[in-house]
């Protein structure tokens, strides 16, 4: 349980906070735009497209993390793929650096971390000034935040320099190894094996975002606002309208991050660790808890993505 003289911060934080705070919210972003693993510039423009279009029909604020890297073709900016960060500025929806290429400060130095990152807002921070945005959110590949203190210190200090905030995610999940799997079942064309993928990856995310609801409420005492972590996949894309169904069936409203943000718990005390993990584990992890396992994915999906590795 989180020491007493926090929870007494956090507790009269809440109390000075607006009504409803304490209500169940979450913030919807997206890593790794303009997409993952899409199979040439239309997959790629679908996949967009849907996933805009069920954001703006739902009215969900949402920010897309961008990997500049996959903006290029041949060694140049392609327009066409640029073209898709406008699509979602003119829906009103946010952009954040995800760094150059995907590059993360576990295997680098920080030095060169932060040139990618520089190198991952070129294009991105121009796009946001003509719509009238900052360029204000990053969002760490593979959520590694540093080896150690003093690393995880260095980044912080780069980040502010430069004028960004760390997004931090409290609902973490796997998602990726279903995306795979339905990924390899389109291009088998195999219809019966993507139907399967996708129930269970429905019903993977149920129970992955009730395990940090539960997780949340045990350690804060109260429900601070989730942060979720999603791709722009296929997956997603035909897939969006049921996690946002599923999500407001258990009481959720939708926020942006910066409202998310707001809340005290984002101010406390984060481990570090090697792997990436949801900041309601570091937050506990500081704190000297041992952290609890989430919910795994499915031995079949599993196995699946094994194999599809293999081939």
């Amino acid at each position: 349980m989180i020491d007493r003289m926090t929870l007494a911060g956090l507790a009269i934080c809440s109390l000075l906070a607006p009504l409803g705070a304490t209500d169940k919210r979450i913030a919807v972003t997206f890593d790794d735009l303009p997409c993952v693993r899409c199979s040439d510039f239309d997959s790629m423009a679908r996949t967009n497209a849907e996933i805009i279009r069920i954001l703006s029909v739902r009215r969900i604020p949402a920010i897309g993390f961008v990997n500049e890297r996959k903006l290029y073709t041949d060694g140049a900016p392609d327009a066409r793929k640029v073209s898709i960060l406008r699509d979602w500025l003119r829906a009103g929806l946010e952009l954040g650096n995800h760094t150059f290429s995907h590059v993360t400060v576990h295997k680098v130095a920080v030095a060169e971390y932060e040139r990618d990152l520089l190198a991952g807002e070129a294009i991105t921070r121009p796009l946001m000034k003509a719509y009238g945005k900052p360029l204000r959110y990053f969002r760490p590949p593979l959520l590694q935040t540093g080896l150690t203190a003093e690393s995880k210190a260095q980044v912080d200090a780069v980040l502010s320099r430069h004028g960004y905030r760390t997004a931090p995610v409290t609902i973490d999940s796997d998602e990726y190894i279903y995306a795979l799997c339905y990924d390899k079942a389109k291009d088998r064309k195999d219809r019966d094996a993507r139907r399967r993928i996708s129930a269970d990856y429905l019903d993977y995310m149920k129970r992955t975002v009730g395990h940090y609801e539960e997780l949340s409420l045990e350690f804060l005492g109260y429900r601070p606002p989730q942060v979720l972590l999603l791709h722009v996949n296929e997956l997603n894309a035909d897939h969006l309208e049921s996690l946002i169904e599923m999500l407001r069936d258990g009481g959720y409203g939708f926020i942006p991050l910066e409202v998310a943000l707001e809340d005290p718990a984002f101010r406390l005390p984060e481990a570090v660790h090697e792997k990436g993990l949801s900041w309601i584990e570091r937050w506990r992890l500081a704190q000297g808890l041992a952290m609890k396992n989430p919910p795994a994915v499915s031995d079949w999906v599993l196995k699946m993505a094994e194999n599809e590795k293999s081939d």
